[in-house]
């Protein structure tokens, strides 16, 4: 049973990491309080269908987010994956 406890617990902190992965809660997280919950803008740009984000690649958005822009911090605490996961949120929520 001793050794059945720090198994348990790595599944759940394996569960935990995986989670911060996820595009919607990175971008809610590190993104909205700018861009909008819906991307819909606010401080930032809009970043839905209809702004210039649709049209670009994701190379480029990936470098404004690690790099900044006018106005924008660049971030560099996101990993790749949950760079990776916020670009595809994005793509996502353009698509709807």
């Amino acid at each position: 049973m001793r050794r059945l406890v720090p198994l348990v617990l790595l599944l759940a902190l394996a569960g935990c990491a995986e989670s911060s992965t996820d595009g919607a809660t990175v971008y809610s997280s590190q993104c909205s309080a700018c861009h909008g919950a819906t991307l819909q803008g606010g401080v930032g740009p809009a970043l839905d269908a209809s702004s210039p984000t649709a049209t670009v690649d994701d190379d480029a958005i990936r470098t404004v987010i690690r790099n900044g822009a006018s106005g924008m911090p660049a971030n560099t605490s996101l990993s790749d994956q949950q760079v990776d996961a916020v670009i595809e949120h994005i793509r996502q929520v353009q698509t709807r």
